[in-house]
């Protein structure tokens, strides 16, 4: 019986994480640049890139200045499409969660922008 609770608690957390992926897409309508941007970071090969590597990344990556990548990659920390370390919590890794890799399965969102 533990075992099929833990199971089923797994599975509320998932769909958890697919509601917010939805209403993040709901709520914000990523520009394709974002979109682009959260590719980019799921397909990185160096999991332990950091906020400030990644604004200098996105930055080059797609020759844009360092503020308006820090403003995309705001936007998708705030959208829960991907967590990073803050003021408090320096030196965590970018890691896109389970509502990012969703989003960027859902193909009507590419639709929508």
């Amino acid at each position: 019986m533990p075992m099929l609770r833990r199971t089923v608690g797994e599975l509320g957390e998932y769909l958890e994480e697919i509601e917010r992926s939805l209403n993040a897409l709901t709520a914000l309508r990523l520009t394709e640049k974002q979109r682009r941007i959260l590719r980019l970071l799921s397909e990185s090969r160096d999991r332990r890139l950091v906020y400030t590597q990644a604004v200098n990344v996105v930055s080059k990556e797609f020759q844009i200045p360092e503020s308006t990548a820090r403003w995309n990659l705001r936007i998708l920390r705030e959208s829960a499409l991907l967590e990073a370390g803050d003021c408090q919590n320096k030196g965590v890794p970018i890691r896109i969660t389970e509502a990012g890799r969703i989003a960027l399965q859902i193909p009507l969102a590419e639709g929508l922008v």
